[in-house]
């Protein structure tokens, strides 16, 4: 299906709830769900045409999820009408049956718009992704895998997401025999989640019969470039945005630029609430699409 063959699909269903308006009753709430729906649906096609002729992403991405609102909204119009019998099952199941595809093939749309614009946005950051890779691949790729695994069993006891390899805070593993030394390099200075994690490896070295020494390591200080691809992953997924590159980091604390994205709708479309979340190392974003509030991990270097 073409874009044009969607926007003119859009057109008819709205032009056949237009059509069914003058079946349904002249009460209050026939009248009221009436002029709702012609709403809804009108707008939905309105708002995919607007998303056609945008001419950013970010734009387009916008069009495109209110036109799925307004989608949504009318097919929760139409099965509140069937069940108050204001209209009958046979008057609106093809109707219902168009909302619905409609529904599913612009939420596809979003999703392509969206990896696109993750592609873009990606390439950006390749650098800082390979830095960290990197750094990664030389401080582990010759441990053991029973040394690696252990260590991945220990998690930042403030964003229990990150295990202490992904959070990049390991800077060297010897292993002489059962005596394993372990040097950190802690987030910030004095950031009290070191003497949890220290306590933590220790515990789960000693498990497999291991006796740990924990050297915490000041120089080169820890960045948040340190963070892994997988680990930034994680922090995605748990629901706090990933850190931004240094210059991108202070232009959203300081000059209120709309880059970081939403964790729960991948909107940019999001606010600076607090330079401070539920951690010190975190700012409090909301976004302003869906309105949900969420962590964003703020650049240190």
């Amino acid at each position: 299906m073409s874009y044009q063959d969607l926007a003119e699909r859009l057109e008819d269903f709205a032009a056949a709830i237009i059509k069914l308006y003058i079946k349904m009753p002249t009460s209050y709430a026939g009248q009221y769900l009436a002029q709702q729906i012609i709403r809804s649906s009108c707008s939905s096609a309105l708002n995919y045409g607007e998303a056609l002729g945008a001419g950013t992403s970010k734009d387009r991405i916008n069009k495109l999820r209110i036109s799925l609102k307004e989608l949504r909204e009318s097919l929760r119009n139409l099965n509140i009408q069937r069940k108050a019998d204001l209209i009958s099952v046979d008057d609106c199941k093809d109707l219902v049956k168009e909302n619905d595809e409609l529904i599913r093939i612009i939420v596809t749309l979003i999703k392509i718009q969206m990896n696109n614009l993750s592609n873009l946005n990606s390439s950006s950051d390749s650098s800082s992704s390979s830095t960290s890779s990197s750094m990664a691949d030389q401080i582990f790729e010759s441990l053991p895998k029973e040394i690696l695994a252990i260590l991945e069993e220990v998690a930042d006891p403030e964003i229990p997401v990150l295990n202490v390899v992904d959070l990049g805070v390991i800077r060297e593993v010897l292993v002489e025999g059962k005596e394993i030394t372990i040097k950190l390099t802690p987030t910030y200075s004095g950031c009290p989640a070191m003497d949890v994690i220290g306590d933590d490896l220790e515990r789960a070295f000693a498990v497999h019969g291991y006796t740990t020494h924990i050297q915490l390591i000041m120089s080169p200080p820890w960045t948040t470039d340190w963070i892994t691809e997988r680990g930034r992953k994680a922090l995605e997924e748990y629901g706090i945005a990933a850190p931004l590159e240094e210059t991108a980091d202070k232009d959203v604390l300081l000059n209120d630029k709309k880059l970081v994205k939403c964790t729960n709708c991948g909107s940019k479309n999001t606010k600076l609430v607090s330079q401070f979340g539920s951690t010190a190392c975190k700012a409090m974003f909301q976004c302003e699409d869906c309105l949900e509030p969420f962590d964003y991990f703020k650049c240190l270097k």
